[in-house]
């Protein structure tokens, strides 16, 4: 039986997998910069969100999740990556970040971004849980939440500029599409959901 707290996902499917939208950037009505109770409980609008901290460890909980970043240039160009074996740990360990491997296969970009992030505590704004001397969301990352270990190759939750922007690490970026400081224009993370029982 799944876990009725799942209803509040968007489901989209993607090939024969079912997931979860639980990260999504296309505009900047939402803002990221944001302190550590809302990335636990979830925030946002019908097209800019984060569904938290707590149901996303719950999803990762069920079952072997896979996680799917899709990441959009300026040129509307899509770039995808898949990490196997996605979990989100629970808040006792500070929602630590771990996989069990980059899907080369199943990506389009030039290599795993998310390897800096991998073994991390969540940390934002007012919570520092990253191994930089400062606090890597204040000071580079647009008072993000995320991932960081000083400081981290990905911002998904950076800034949303208006166009493209270079040499700016406060904006939405994934290193392994056109580096670490140039703006994305919108970005979409996923997490495979369990298979549906009877």
């Amino acid at each position: 039986q799944t876990d009725a707290r799942l209803s509040a996902c968007r489901k989209v499917c993607r090939g024969s997998k079912l997931f979860c939208v639980f990260q999504q950037r296309l505009t900047d009505s939402v803002n990221f910069s944001r302190p550590w109770p809302d990335y636990v409980s979830g925030f946002g609008d019908e097209d800019n969100f984060w569904i938290g901290l707590e149901l996303l460890s719950l999803i990762t909980s069920l079952s072997n999740s896979t996680l799917r970043a899709e990441l959009f240039d300026w040129s509307d160009a899509m770039f995808s990556a898949e990490y196997l074996g996605f979990v989100v740990k629970n808040a006792s360990t500070q929602y630590t970040m771990d996989y069990a491997g980059f899907l080369s296969a199943n990506s389009n970009v030039t290599g795993d971004s998310l390897s800096l992030c991998r073994g991390e505590k969540f940390s934002t704004m007012d919570r520092d849980n990253d191994n930089f001397g400062g606090s890597c969301s204040l000071i580079y990352h647009g008072a993000a939440g995320w991932w960081f270990r000083g400081c981290s190759n990905v911002n998904p939750n950076g800034w949303m500029t208006s166009g493209q922007v270079d040499n700016f690490p406060k904006a939405v970026h994934w290193y392994s599409v056109h580096g670490n400081k140039n703006s994305l224009k919108a970005v979409r993370l996923l997490v495979q959901l369990p298979t549906e029982g009877p």
